[in-house]
């Protein structure tokens, strides 16, 4: 099971240090502008000052170090990504993304037999219901290899689903 999503806008975006909400496998493919990322392994998460499930407020590009001391021992890398460049993200990988021109990207999602396993070891970590819900919907398709009509229709309101 992999989940597509388009992005599009100005040169004005930016989203907040973030892990994806499924803990899942991310190619990201840049068609149109650029885009930079700062990425950070998910085993730095604890120097980034977690807010909820999955966003941080530590800001990558200029780090307070008054109010979060511990970012000092992250190791972010930049990067950044043009026209027909595609960048893989692990699991759990913290990302600050902000769109450096008007820009056209999307990305698949996509869940091993693993990384589900993974996630929903997670689940006693703050882990929202709803997330621990699509977790095991997606780890029953995965694992189990269940056919599409019987576990998209379970799947199919997460894509309208904000955490």
């Amino acid at each position: 099971m992999a989940l597509h999503a388009v992005f599009h806008g100005s040169g004005r975006n930016r989203y907040p240090l973030h892990f994806d909400t499924l803990l899942s496998h991310n190619l990201f493919f840049q068609i149109f502008g650029a885009k930079q990322f700062t990425i950070l392994p998910p085993s730095q998460a604890t120097y980034c000052a977690r807010r909820g499930w999955r966003w941080f407020d530590v800001d990558p590009e200029q780090p307070d170090y008054v109010r979060f001391p511990q970012y000092k021992r992250a190791t972010p890398v930049v990067i950044t990504v043009n026209p027909g460049d595609i960048l893989y993200m692990p699991p759990g990988t913290l990302h600050h993304v902000r769109s450096l021109s008007a820009s056209i990207s999307f990305n698949i999602d996509f869940h091993t037999n693993r990384s589900v396993l993974d996630a929903l070891a997670q689940s006693d970590r703050g882990m929202p219901k709803e997330v621990i819900f699509y977790n095991a919907i997606t780890a029953l398709a995965v694992i189990s290899n269940a056919p599409e009509a019987i576990t998209f229709p379970l799947y199919r309101p997460y894509l309208s689903y904000v955490s």
